[in-house]
């Protein structure tokens, strides 16, 4: 009797650690993948402001001088997430510098 305690009470031992293990390689996989995922997001809003100052461009016939008209356009900023630097040359027809970054 004494022994099958011993072996159910180091199955359930091996079943911890192994459970465990399991949720240290979950953690360790999520870890990594989120900086890529933000890197991957401003790169995919960069596209969007850059694709809606076009259309800007487009209907209006001049890029706008701030960023922030692109909400006209639908876009939507997170600046608790990114950082937006929108630098207008000063010429309304040459693409203005469009960078986002995550925070």
């Amino acid at each position: 009797m004494n022994r099958q305690f011993d072996l159910n009470l180091t199955a359930k031992i091996l079943n911890i650690l192994i459970i465990g293990a399991a949720a240290c390689l979950a953690i360790a996989a999520l870890m990594r993948t989120a900086p890529d995922n933000a890197a991957r997001q401003a790169g995919d809003l960069e596209e969007i402001i850059r694709k809606a100052a076009v259309q800007c461009y487009a209907l209006e016939g001049a890029f706008p001088e701030e960023i922030y008209y692109l909400k006209n356009y639908g876009v939507v900023f997170n600046e608790d997430r990114f950082y937006f630097h929108y630098e207008f040359n000063g010429i309304s027809n040459y693409l203005p510098n469009i960078y986002v970054v995550p925070r």
